[in-house]
């Protein structure tokens, strides 16, 4: 494979796992938001004690914080990427994201 191709591999890498950390936001946002809103409204969604409604909170965060130090990382050098979604280059070995 030549510096190039390399290069644009490494690019579509990037952009799958973007879009993968972009839908994660997403529905974590989703879920946790739809989350409170049974916390506040119990009853309309059917009873559930409002430690659980927390306890599940708990469990989405730390999916999705658990799927983002495994996905959101550099498909060059596998260097975590922190918290910039629109990076360019990475930090670490310098590899073109974008």
């Amino acid at each position: 494979m030549g510096k190039k191709d390399e290069e644009m591999f490494i690019i579509r890498q990037y952009r799958m796992r973007q879009t993968r950390q972009i839908v994660a936001i997403a529905l974590s946002l989703f879920l946790v938001l739809l989350l409170a809103v049974v916390y506040k409204r119990p009853d309309r969604f059917g009873e559930f004690q409002k430690q659980t409604i927390f306890g599940l909170q708990v469990i989405v965060i730390a999916a999705f914080i658990s799927y983002s130090l495994y996905n959101w990382r550099c498909p060059s050098c596998s260097a975590f990427l922190k918290s910039d979604i629109g990076r360019r280059h990475c930090k670490k070995c310098g590899a073109r994201l974008q």
